[in-house]
């Protein structure tokens, strides 16, 4: 689960700012400057409970429940680890924070700004400069720094620059933040590349970009579901033979799931997944097998077991792919109209600018909608496997061992309780054990 508050998704609305002061009428300035508070007030509220957080996790002690539950020496290591990466994820976050807020304030007062440039140019230079080729700059030169933060290039730094320390903890972080490193900056190329094709063709040639993103969506598809599961085979490692491979394999005989096809990798304590439809793949991932009882991963693969058993990876694909990106085909052909720009006294220079202000515009609406419901659908979908993973396995056993992988993956980065309440997640591991205890 994503423990980090969604600043993305909060400061996105300031390209409304954006695009309605540009406008003349009383209504959008007085609009403009609630839009300044709340996201003003939202960026407070953020560093206050990363503040939090980061004081939590210098106190952090494992619960008296769970050392009766037989913490392994393992596990509370394990513990340790991720509440090192969480220190560091809290102070990039606060990093974020504070550049994002700094960048949605001047693209809201954009105006405020290039009026100032320009004061500053005339004084310096003697010449009347105007104020529009200032602003167009301006504007793009905010809007590329905030999808610079978006795309999480700055923490990539910061990580990498710690990555000698973390490197001792998990012998796969520096290699991590390299990839991660070269994703985000392909990621930026993607976004300079498609942005320039996008608004330099002329109409007709545009008009394609619908069914070529429904390519792109149905070879996305493809590969989720077809060579996916090869791959994750290949990368991953068979059960080793011991206690944890018996345990697993009794449980995966009952449910008819062929035993070769439970491999494990490193990664998170518990975070188990399903790959595939006609190659049915189960990764239990852990930073070894010794951090569980062997009756507590049997627990975890029948989670898994469940999943598999209710088809939830097309489910899984299908809302992903399907409806988070609904509304970039509705976006594209918007920039194509005209019609849709005079209304809020918008000029359609530079046009770079004013297409990326109008995607982030129905990003932020449709986002947070499909945001919404794939949380509801993936609860329904926890609960459900939940139910099956506990007609296989003991309640006790299961009920411990999604507590032990709760506490070592998720509460060391939501411990504030502010914090808690301002994140939103799929579901607790509390609410799941209240459901299926009822």
């Amino acid at each position: 689960m994503d423990s980090s508050l969604d600043i993305d998704t909060l400061s996105e609305i300031s390209v409304i700012g954006y695009i309605v002061g540009r406008g003349n009428k009383t209504w959008m300035w007085s609009f403009r400057t609630l839009l300044l508070l709340f996201v003003n007030t939202t960026a407070g509220l953020t560093l206050l409970a990363l503040l939090l957080d980061l004081q939590h996790l210098n106190d952090l002690t494992v619960p008296p429940y769970l050392q009766n539950a037989g913490l392994t020496t393992a596990l509370a290591e394990h513990t340790q680890r991720v509440a090192t990466r969480a220190t560091t994820a809290r102070l990039y976050h606060i990093f974020k924070t504070v550049v994002t807020t700094i960048a949605v304030n001047i693209i809201i007062r954009m105006d405020l700004v290039a009026s100032l440039w320009t004061r500053v140019m005339q004084r310096f230079s003697g010449k009347s400069l105007q104020s529009a080729v200032f602003h167009s700059s301006w504007s793009f030169f905010t809007l590329t720094l905030y999808e610079y933060a978006d795309v999480r290039l700055f923490s990539t730094w910061i990580l990498t620059v710690a990555g000698s320390g973390l490197a001792a903890l998990d012998p796969t972080s520096s290699r991590q933040y390299w990839w991660t490193l070269l994703v985000m900056l392909l990621g930026v190329v993607v976004w300079f590349i498609s942005g320039y094709l996008v608004t330099s063709l002329k109409p007709q040639w545009r008009a394609a970009v619908f069914p070529i993103l429904t390519l792109i969506l149905l070879v996305q598809v493809a590969y989720d579901l077809g060579v996916e599961p090869d791959l994750v085979y290949k990368t991953s490692t068979p059960l080793p033979a011991g206690p944890v491979l018996s345990a697993v394999s009794s449980v995966a005989l009952r449910c008819d799931f062929p035993v070769a096809n439970v491999r494990f990798r490193m990664g998170r304590v518990g975070a188990g997944q399903t790959f595939g439809i006609y190659q049915n793949i189960v990764v239990l991932s852990g930073p070894d097998v010794d951090v569980l009882h062997p009756d507590e991963w049997a627990a975890l693969a029948a989670r898994e077991f469940g999943h598999w058993y209710y088809r939830d990876v097309i489910t899984r694909v299908l809302l992903r792919l399907g409806l988070r990106f609904l509304w970039a085909p509705v976006a594209l052909w918007l920039m194509t109209l005209d019609s849709f720009f005079p209304p809020f006294g918008l000029s359609v220079e530079p046009p770079l600018v004013v297409a990326f202000a109008v995607t982030e515009l129905f990003a932020v609406q449709f986002d947070w909608m499909f945001h919404r419901f794939i949380g509801w659908i993936e609860r329904l979908m926890e609960y459900r496997a939940d139910q099956y993973a506990v007609q296989l396995v003991v309640q006790d056993v299961y009920v411990r061992a999604i507590l032990k992988a709760a506490w070592v993956n998720e509460v060391p980065l939501s411990s504030a309780r502010l914090y808690r309440y301002l994140i939103s997640g799929v579901n607790s591991p509390y609410s799941r054990i209240r459901h299926f205890l009822e």
